[in-house]
């Protein structure tokens, strides 16, 4: 089985059923694939909810295309500065002007501005399914609605996969 990025878009019942073939497992809030798992020494039983042990260094995606900055921004942020200050590599993806980068305590060269118009922004989607191979993401979690089908294109199975 293929190792592959998974999709989280922050409510548990909007996840793909198919992304657990991958016999996936929870850890915090997001959906990880179950290779981590196996790296760390975790087990899994179906979708129970076990943790890999602290060891284990996540290559996170966030994904925001808010324009201002309210309550879910304020989330994103305290996330993002959460999991990058327990040792996980961070990436943050914004829309141009977001309000976003002055609060986020990464690197700015983890901050990458893609214009995610609408959720049928085509262009946008192949950039970010391009980002998430590069950087070999292990987790993408989408934080707006216009958001979600972006990351879910750039977390989808490989055609040999289906």
């Amino acid at each position: 089985m293929k190792e592959k990025s998974l999709l989280y878009t922050g409510k548990p019942n909007t996840v793909r059923s198919h992304l657990f073939e991958f016999g996936t497992f929870w850890l915090s809030t997001s959906l990880v694939r179950f290779g981590l798992a196996q790296k760390s020494g975790a087990t899994t039983t179906g979708t129970q909810a076990i943790r890999p042990d602290a060891t284990t260094t996540l290559k996170i995606l966030q994904i925001s295309s808010a324009s201002t900055f309210g309550g879910g921004e304020r989330y994103v942020v305290d996330l993002t500065n959460a999991l990058q200050s327990r040792g996980h590599d961070l990436y943050v993806i914004v829309r141009p002007n977001s309000p976003l980068p002055p609060h986020l305590e990464i690197p700015k060269d983890k901050i990458k501005e893609l214009p995610l118009r609408n959720a049928l922004d085509a262009p946008s989607a192949r950039e970010l399914d391009k980002f998430v191979k590069e950087n070999q993401i292990d987790v993408v979690h989408a934080h707006m609605a216009r958001d979600y089908s972006l990351a879910a294109y750039a977390t989808r199975r490989p055609q040999a996969d289906r």
